[in-house]
């Protein structure tokens, strides 16, 4: 599973994560657990409880973040860092009990 999800990757590159740097950043799940960060039906679960739904909670959580960074600095352009990222992402992580799972690179 990745915890920087493949489809936003331009956004993550934008951010300091260089070529495919996001597939660092990945653990290792079964089918079911899979299932369940994703709120069980993905596209039910993004519209029904987004906060349930690992990809729509982490981009509420980061658009949030960059809009009040944009917010304090003055500055509309200003984009996380990678730094800041990952750190949301860890919290997420403990959030959805994931934390004991252990970083692996993503292999097809």
């Amino acid at each position: 599973h990745h915890l920087l999800p493949q489809g936003r990757l331009r956004y993550f590159q934008a951010r300091g994560f260089p070529k495919r740097d996001i597939d660092n950043f990945c653990i290792e799940v079964s089918a079911l657990d899979h299932d369940m960060i994703h709120g069980g039906n993905q596209r039910l679960a993004r519209i029904r409880w987004r906060e349930k739904e690992w990809n729509t909670r982490l981009f509420d959580r980061l658009d949030q973040a960059e809009e009040l960074l944009r917010e304090a600095t003055g500055n509309p352009k200003a984009r996380l860092s990678r730094e800041e990222i990952l750190d949301l992402m860890e919290s997420q992580r403990r959030e959805f009990q994931l934390g004991d799972h252990p970083l692996v690179k993503y292999h097809d």
